[in-house]
């Protein structure tokens, strides 16, 4: 323990002596006095402070929260055996973890500008440059992956066992040249570094990384030691078991936390230039292997390259008996020899059983319908039920349909931007001929314009919009009938596009409307979804004060329009869009409507955004009309929006009876609470502090878990990657005894 080491866990351990998940680990160990401060030799005890296991967290995290205001970084573990838990840091802790990658891939001369590309795993893009790309690893996938290093990345990030997959798939084909294949997740093995670096003729990095305690290291250029960043963590070894202080997270401090990772420590160093200790992964805790000289982890085991055989996994299933998956070289020949001779001294004499799997790309197939059908099943039925089992239309709307499935589920994950891919695919539509079809020329325009949302920031969006709208004036021009849901098509835009833009596209169809009320059809509703992520980029750059003082504004946008969304006016959609540009951009002033709560409602909220002083009175109409049980529980997320909008403290106790109420925190069957958690985001977060202060750990906590902020974008990543690219162990043993 350095001295550097000495002022940071001290720091950690005055922080974490007040929560009550260590109270009594610390008086335990001796670490604090009897009123729970640091002893000034609080290092000469610390080894007798009882380890924290992960369980134990898992089971009643809220006991380790020690800050709700500091948020920056929101993460769960990786959830081996069921074992999962959110976790929370704060801005030292993430600008820790950035200079320590940064600072790592240097070494590598992987310098800031490169852009990594993480490959068929649940990695989430770490950099503003860098993707993800996810989903089954079929033809379209290989294409992709091929284009994206011709064009944009230059290193690859993945789980080792993936990696080798789709190394097998592209063996002896021509890619462009692969700067460093970074490894992580898993164990890596010989054969699978040897595979990697043969096929991407680049050096494959080993990195280690355990994110809730800010573990981080990777594989050294010169003599390919794994290096453990010291910086962020103090390491030690109980048992075989890593145990860590993450030296900079005072947001939720894990002290002697036991990850269950397997490690054995080098604590003499690499014989390269860098200080500090060195490792190797054995593999976790509850992965072992039975072998000949006993029972070992399985990143004991080495697994060599075996002449012939391209990558392969070993499942020990019973006593003598092991099946293996083999993905040969050439098919008609099996170097079993140099199989038998690498397993008889691990396994003795046994039963192999042999699997050859196929090099051939597979080809996803789905299921065809007509134009049609298609066109209403979108119209009619939810998003997902598509999603989950795709069908696509044999005629015309073949392309557009590609282009809404590749929009919302799609395979590469940017931070902005959408895949080349589908930006060919954009173009190819553009540079189409019209459909015969009026109904698939329709939902062409309809989808193109839809796309927008997804280029908010792009120069190519102005060319985009226009050519949809054209194409669709042209189509209502054959029919006589522009419909209010495709007049709000051309309108929603307006959300995200620069002012004077969105005052034209009011000014070109506000006429059209027809009627005060609109019907929204499930395309609106999801194009209205989508759209409120750049509009709230917009918003946070225009800097209102109703858009800071009830962030995150894009639980205000899907609250409104869960709630109106029955009695949908052109009006709501003119507020946002003041709202986002701080200014007004149409001035349709409160229309009737037979709602008489809406029009109550929507004078109340722009005379919040007119920052009116008659504030009061039009929050006080606002309660004197609500009727219903739903317009009730709208007047209390309301009242909590003007009392952040104030800036006001909220009363604990109050507020703690109503969020139970709607939100139901303590109760984990929420079936009938009255709404959805989203809209009440900003007064979830800004009640999750005032609850800790009071001593509701668990509530505050509850809080924050019910904060995580509902994004289109996110829930296609995790749908796709949670589904199909998953962790594996290429050994492992499933009678362990």
């Amino acid at each position: 323990m350095n001295n550097f080491q000495i002022q940071k866990i001290e720091r950690v351990l005055e922080v974490a002596a007040k929560l009550p998940g260590y109270q009594g680990r610390f008086r335990e160990a001796e670490i604090c006095d009897p009123n729970g401060s640091i002893i000034p030799n609080w290092h000469a005890n610390f080894q007798r402070l009882r380890p924290l296991e992960r369980e134990e967290i898992r089971k009643h995290p809220s006991l380790f929260l020690a800050n709700a205001s500091d948020l920056v970084y929101r993460g769960m573990t990786s959830g081996s055996q069921g074992e999962s838990f959110v976790y929370f840091a704060g801005e030292a802790w993430n600008n820790a973890r950035i200079s320590a990658r940064q600072r790592t891939l240097s070494g590598w001369g992987i310098e800031e500008n490169v852009p990594i590309l993480n490959v068929a795993s649940r990695l989430f893009p770490v950099r503003l440059m860098d993707g993800s790309l996810i989903g089954q690893i079929d033809r379209e996938f290989i294409k992709l992956f091929l284009s994206l290093l011709q064009n944009r990345f230059r290193v690859i990030r993945g789980y080792p066992s993936q990696l080798c997959e789709i190394a097998a798939y592209v063996y002896r084909r021509y890619f462009p040249q692969v700067k460093a294949v970074i490894c992580t997740g898993e164990c890596l093995f010989e054969y699978q570094k040897d595979l990697l670096e043969s096929v991407f003729n680049a050096p494959v990095i080993n990195e280690y990384g355990c994110q809730e305690t800010g573990i981080s290291g990777l594989t050294c250029p010169e003599k390919r030691c794994l290096h453990l960043d010291q910086e962020r963590c103090f390491y030690e070894i109980i048992d075989d078991e890593l145990v860590t202080t993450d030296l900079f997270n005072v947001t939720m401090p894990l002290v002697r936390y036991k990850c269950g990772d397997i490690l054995e420590l080098d604590r003499e160093g690499c014989q390269c230039d860098r200080r500090g200790i060195t490792a190797k992964i054995k593999g976790r805790v509850e992965d072992k292997i039975r072998t000949l000289t006993g029972t070992k982890y399985t990143g004991e085991i080495n697994l060599p390259s075996l002449a012939g055989i391209l990558t392969y996994q070993v499942r020990r299933r019973k006593h003598k008996q092991v099946e293996f998956l083999l993905q040969p070289t050439q098919s008609d020949r099996l170097p079993l020899e140099d199989l038998k001779n690498w397993t008889d001294p691990i396994f003795g004499e046994i039963e192999a059983q042999i699997y050859v799997q196929s090099r051939d790309i597979i080809e996803t197939k789905s299921e065809s319908i007509g134009d049609r059908e298609w066109i209403e099943m979108i119209g009619d039925r939810p998003w997902n039920e598509w999603l989950n089992s795709p069908q696509f239309p044999i005629g015309e709307a073949r392309k557009i349909a590609q282009l809404l499935y590749e929009l919302i589920n799609p395979r590469l994950i940017l931070y902005s931007g959408i895949a080349p891919s589908t930006r060919e695919l954009i173009n190819d539509i553009l540079n189409s001929p019209s459909c015969q079809d009026l109904e698939v020329e329709k939902i062409t325009a309809r989808i193109l314009l839809f796309s927008c949302s997804f280029l908010a920031a792009d120069p190519q969006i102005y060319s985009i919009y226009h050519h949809a709208a054209e194409r669709l004036k042209r189509t209502v021009s054959q029919t006589n009938n522009l419909e209010n849901p495709l007049l709000l098509d051309l309108l929603i835009p307006s959300l995200y596009l620069e002012e004077n833009l969105a005052r034209s596209l009011w000014n070109n169809y506000l006429f059209e409307i027809k009627g005060d009320r609109l019907i929204l059809d499930r395309f609106n509703l999801q194009n209205l979804l989508y759209s409120f992520e750049p509009a709230w980029r917009l918003a946070n750059r225009n800097n209102s004060k109703i858009s800071q003082s009830l962030r995150p504004i894009l639980s205000l946008f899907i609250g409104d329009l869960e709630f109106f969304s029955s009695c949908f006016n052109l009006t709501l959609l003119a507020y946002w869009c003041h709202l986002v540009h701080d200014r007004e951009i149409v001035n349709l002033g409160v229309k009737e409507t037979s709602d008489r709560f809406f029009r109550v409602w929507l004078k109340w909220r722009k005379a919040m955004l007119e920052n009116s002083e008659d504030l009061e009175q039009y929050f006080a109409n606002l309660q004197s009309i609500a009727e219903t049980k739903e317009e009730k529980a709208r007047i209390n997320l309301e009242q909590g929006y003007y009392t952040l909008f104030l800036n006001q403290e909220f009363n604990v106790r109050e507020w703690l009876k109503i969020l139970q109420k709607y939100v139901r925190l303590k109760n984990k069957d929420q079936s009938d609470r009255v709404i959805d958690s989203a809209p009440w985001i900003p007064i979830l977060r800004s009640l999750a502090q005032p609850l800790l202060n009071a001593g509701e750990l668990e509530l505050a906590y509850q809080c924050l878990l019910l904060s995580a902020l509902p994004s289109p974008h996110q829930s296609s990543f995790d749908r796709r990657s949670k589904e199909i690219n998953k962790k594996q162990s290429v050994i492992s043993d499933l009678f362990v005894i």
